[in-house]
C-alpha cells in the first residue's frame, strides 16, 4: 500500500468513528428529548465551498466588513450586504423562523434564484446568493454540523503542515489584489522554500521530512496574523499572503520566520539534533503588475534569485535584503 494510499485510509477511518460516536451523542440526546434542529447555512459554491455557519444569534449580518457577524473576503460582497433573523415559531415548537433581508447590496441578494426586494422567509434546502457565494439553508442536528466540518477541515487543510491547500491560493490572493487595486492599500505576496530538503529526506528518510514541515507549519502559523494566509504551496513550498504590508514590513516579519526556523531544533529518529534554512521571494503589489500571475512570477522571480545568491536570504527583484 502506497503512503497516499494509507493515509486516506487512516482519515476514512477516523471519519468513520467521528460519526459513530456524534451518532451516538445524538441518539441519547433524542432518548432525553433534548434534540433540536439548528438553522444553518452552508457555502455550496465559491471560494469557502464546504463551510458551515450557524445561525445562532437572533441576527446577523453577512458582508465583507470584519464587523459583520460572517465576514468573507468576496470583492462581489457589499460590506454589509444581507442580514439574517431568527424568531421562534412558538415556545412549545423547537422551530424558528428564519427570514433574510438585503441591506441594499451593490449585487442584490437572490432566494432560490429570485432577487429579493423585501424580507423573505426562507424554508430548509433554499438556496441564497450573496456576493460570489451560494449558500444552502438548512435545518440540521448539531452533530451533523460537526461531522460536515470536521470532513471540510480534512478535505481544505494540508494534512501535513496543518496550513491550507492550494485549493485556496488563487480566491484568496484574487480578492487581496483586487483591494489593493481598489483602495490602494499595501499588499506583499511571498513563496518561501526550504532548503536542500531533498538532502533532509534522502538522509533522515519522508517521515522525517514530514515531521520539518510539519513543524515548519507551526512556525508559520505562530508568526503569521490571523488576517495573513500561510498555505502549503507544493512540496517544500510556502506561499504567505500578507494584506496592509509593505515590503519593508514584509522583510521584517520574514526575518523572524527564517531566524525560527534556521534556530529551531529538528530531529531525526534517534532524535539528534539537525537544522533546516529557508529562502524567500517577495514581490509587493504596485500598479506595474496587471494581475495575480505577475504578481507571483515576480516572487517566484526573486525566490530565484535568493536560491542562486547563497539561500537562507530573504529577496526581492532590485531590492535584495541579504541576511547573514
Amino acid at each position: 500500500m502506497s503512503k497516499k494510499d494509507h493515509t486516506m485510509l487512516t482519515q476514512t477511518e477516523i471519519s468513520f468513528n467521528r460519526f459513530e460516536e456524534l451518532n451516538f451523542n445524538r441518539s441519547d440526546k433524542v432518548l432525553k428529548g433534548e434534540d433540536t434542529l439548528i438553522p444553518v447555512l452552508r457555502v455550496i459554491e465559491g471560494a469557502n465551498k464546504g463551510e458551515h455557519y450557524i445561525l445562532s444569534k437572533d441576527q446577523s449580518i453577512i458582508g465583507r466588513d470584519r464587523k459583520c457577524t460572517f465576514y468573507f473576503k468576496d470583492p462581489k460582497m457589499s460590506r454589509k450586504h444581507a442580514q439574517f433573523t431568527v424568531e421562534k415559531r412558538s415556545n412549545e415548537r423547537k422551530e424558528n423562523i428564519v427570514k433574510i433581508v438585503d441591506l441594499e447590496s451593490r449585487n442584490g441578494v437572490w432566494v432560490n434564484e429570485v432577487k429579493i426586494a423585501t424580507p423573505v422567509e426562507i424554508l430548509n434546502g433554499d438556496t441564497v446568493k450573496i456576493g460570489g457565494l451560494l449558500f444552502g439553508f438548512y435545518l440540521k442536528f448539531v452533530e451533523e454540523i460537526d461531522l460536515e466540518n470536521y470532513l471540510f477541515k480534512l478535505a481544505t487543510k494540508d494534512i501535513t503542515t496543518g496550513l491550507l491547500t492550494k485549493s485556496f491560493f488563487e480566491s484568496s490572493l484574487e480578492f487581496e489584489f483586487r483591494r489593493c487595486q481598489r483602495y490602494k492599500r499595501p499588499m506583499t505576496f511571498v513563496i518561501m522554500d526550504l532548503d536542500h530538503f531533498k538532502k533532509v529526506n534522502d538522509t533522515y528518510g519522508h517521515p522525517i521530512g514530514d515531521l520539518v514541515l510539519k513543524e515548519v507549519g507551526g512556525i508559520l502559523t505562530k508568526q503569521l496574523r490571523f488576517e495573513d494566509t500561510a498555505i502549503r504551496y507544493g512540496g517544500e513550498e510556502f506561499a504567505i499572503i500578507l494584506p496592509e504590508t509593505n515590503s519593508l514590513d514584509a522583510i521584517a516579519v520574514l526575518e523572524r520566520i527564517r531566524n525560527n526556523i534556521q534556530e529551531h531544533h529538528f530531529r531525526n529518529a534517534d532524535n539528534e539534533k539537525f537544522h533546516v534554512t529557508a529562502s524567500f521571494g517577495l514581490a509587493e503589489f504596485s500598479n506595474d503588475f496587471p494581475d495575480t500571475k505577475s504578481l507571483v512570477d515576480s516572487a517566484d522571480k526573486s525566490l530565484y534569485q535568493a536560491k542562486n545568491t547563497g539561500r537562507n536570504k530573504i529577496c526581492q527583484i532590485k531590492k535584495l535584503a541579504k541576511i547573514a
